[in-house]
């Protein structure tokens, strides 16, 4: 924990694009339901096929990286306007957090465009992949009959396609994951803080000249009445 400080002003909100959860404007893919009245000996197989291709349609379009990445555009906000928040009330300490979370915005506001890019590009050439699997799909729920040889090749490639999904959604996590485990180290620091000053809050005795809270714990032992404990300096 860095020692005291004099109050900084916390690092300006990073300005953000949303468009909401598809920030890259990218088109949902629908692909055909397996759900024809195929022979009961691949039944189980015919299932599984419908989860992965449930799966792979949800996940195509990148959404849920959309949704983190919004989440972290947030994150940041808040998190600067809540440090502001502390240091107002007298928190004086950690005054490192100041200079870290104005490092972080400042690489989040750099990366930002090249993840929105990334999730762009990535996302129109896995739409273009996985809508090529329309044909075969179509053609093995309309032909139920044949569907015990056709299977397993359609299978394979919905499984390469839903792998390559979960590939491209690593990669593209991977050019901020540094940034959001720091900014999350941050939140957990300053949560703590938030605790403590609500706990300072609520003592009944006044503070000395020139003394600050550092800490609090809640007391786990007495009654009712009694106050938390408060660490000061």
């Amino acid at each position: 924990m860095g020692g005291p400080v004099k109050p900084m002003t916390p690092p300006p909100a990073p300005q953000v694009a949303r468009t909401g959860g598809n920030r890259a404007g990218l088109q949902a893919v629908t692909l055909p339901n397996v759900n024809a009245a195929f022979p009961a000996e691949i039944m189980s197989e015919i299932s599984s096929l419908q989860s992965s291709v449930s799966t792979l349609q949800s996940k195509a379009s990148l959404t849920e990286v959309q949704a983190d990445v919004s989440q972290l555009d947030q994150r940041i906000t808040r998190l600067s306007h809540t440090l502001e928040a502390v240091r107002k009330q007298g928190y004086v300490y950690s005054g490192d957090m100041d200079a870290k979370l104005n490092d972080f915005a400042g690489q989040w506001q750099q990366v930002k465009p090249q993840v929105d890019n990334a999730i762009y590009q990535q996302g129109t050439a896995l739409a273009q992949t996985v809508n090529n699997l329309r044909g075969p799909l179509t053609q093995l729920q309309s032909n139920p009959a044949q569907a015990k040889g056709m299977l397993p090749q359609v299978t394979s490639s919905v499984n390469s396609a839903l792998s390559n999904v979960r590939q491209v959604e690593s990669n593209i996590q991977g050019m901020y994951q540094n940034i959001e485990s720091g900014v999350g180290e941050i939140g957990d620091r300053l949560e703590l803080i938030e605790q403590t000053l609500k706990l300072f809050s609520d003592v009944k005795f006044k503070l000395a000249q020139g003394e600050t809270p550092v800490g609090a714990v809640a007391a786990e032992m007495g009654t009712d009445k009694d106050s938390p404990t408060v660490i000061c300096s």
